[in-house]
């Protein structure tokens, strides 16, 4: 699966460096399970920018599985992001405002697992 198709995938992508987003960016990707219709860049672009922004990313009913999830990255002791926390249900469960509430819920306990990934081991 490409990375633009999931909240996760999202989420870690808006935290990589700008010249490794570049580099995804400028290869054509196409929307989930479609081969003829692309994302174009600049929606992406954009997209990543309001995700780093707010701390997290959302899915909201996206065929064909009519899913909606909620995804932020896990930070390793460099700060890279390298995996992403996420929860996933049926659209006609999980709406926009559902994503919205647990939102605080996930990115805390996303920023929660990334410090356990900074501590040394004892």
């Amino acid at each position: 699966w490409d990375l633009s198709w999931s909240s996760g995938g999202k989420a870690v992508l808006a935290h990589l460096p700008l010249d490794q987003q570049v580099a995804y960016l400028a290869t054509p990707r196409y929307r989930r399970k479609s081969e003829t219709d692309l994302v174009p860049r600049e929606e992406l672009a954009a997209e990543l920018v309001s995700i780093r922004d707010q701390g997290f990313a959302m899915s909201v009913g996206v065929p064909p599985a009519s899913s909606s999830s909620i995804g932020c990255a896990i930070f390793d002791k460099s700060g890279a992001p390298f995996a992403a926390l996420s929860i996933t249900g049926a659209s006609d469960r999980l709406d926009r405002d559902g994503l919205l509430a647990l939102s605080p819920h996930v990115t805390e306990a996303a920023r929660r697992i990334s410090i356990g990934m900074t501590m040394s081991p004892v």
